[in-house]
């Protein structure tokens, strides 16, 4: 089972929003998105309503094209040796998903989450997740240059007494079945989830924001955690395909 959040990355997290790095997650994706993220099935439920109540507020179409695996998009970047070879793999599939012929889908969702059971064997930081999303979206940008980019990073920071108090009421439960069932009797497509007590958000990850804040501040105060500096590690950069409303 994977442990909660470390302080360390709590930290990070912490950081990285003050400076503008993870922002509040709004719709994005212009016909649906590909989907690159992991298998957890104690997030997943989480991330596809927050993007379903997103999508649904900001008039677009919820069309999530998904592929999982352990490490989520952290094995789009062919450095990632959770699963060596993976990242050719999973390549071909999002070029086949945005081709014509099987989805027509422009928008490339690359999440990562934390924290990741798959990460924390090996040894990773959130840093060290977010540098391999990084060099994920390289390789997406150089499949169609006119695709864009969703880099995306699911938080789960554990219990908080407040919202297990609700979860746990009997009020909150049957308020909840009622409304199922009256949404059920209706034909409306809503799925309204049972709270388990814990806190959780997705961010958009500004990756040129990112590049920026290792350059000025995060390679001082963290870059002793990488064998290899990982802005050397970059190929070939990212441009227009990383605007904030894809």
């Amino acid at each position: 089972m994977t442990a909660g959040l470390s302080a360390f990355d709590r930290e990070v997290i912490r950081v990285l929003r003050e400076g503008g790095v993870l922002k509040d997650y709004t719709a994005r994706g212009r016909n649906g998105q590909i989907v690159v993220a992991c298998s957890d099935g104690d997030q997943m439920k989480d991330l596809i309503l927050h993007k379903w109540r997103e999508a649904i507020r900001s008039g677009r179409i919820f069309r999530p094209h998904l592929f999982c695996c352990h490490g989520g998009a952290m094995n789009v970047d062919p450095t990632c040796t959770l699963y060596p070879g993976m990242s050719r793999n999973l390549l071909e599939q999002i070029r086949q998903a945005e081709g014509v012929d099987l989805k027509g889908i422009t928008s490339v969702n690359l999440c990562i989450h934390a924290p990741c059971g798959a990460a924390s064997m090996t040894g990773m930081t959130i840093l060290h997740q977010l540098w391999h999303q990084y060099r994920a979206a390289e390789e997406v940008s150089m499949i169609d240059s006119t695709n864009s980019i969703i880099p995306t990073i699911h938080v789960d920071y554990g219990v908080e007494g407040d919202l297990l108090e609700r979860a746990e009421s009997s009020v909150f439960k049957d308020a909840a079945t009622r409304i199922q069932e009256l949404a059920d009797e209706l034909g409306i497509g809503i799925l309204i989830p049972l709270l388990d007590g814990h806190r959780r958000r997705t961010y958009h990850v500004d990756l040129s924001t990112f590049a920026r804040f290792w350059e000025s501040t995060g390679c001082q105060q963290w870059g002793h955690l990488f064998e290899v500096e990982p802005m050397q590690t970059l190929t070939t950069g990212l441009g227009f395909q990383m605007h904030a409303l894809a």
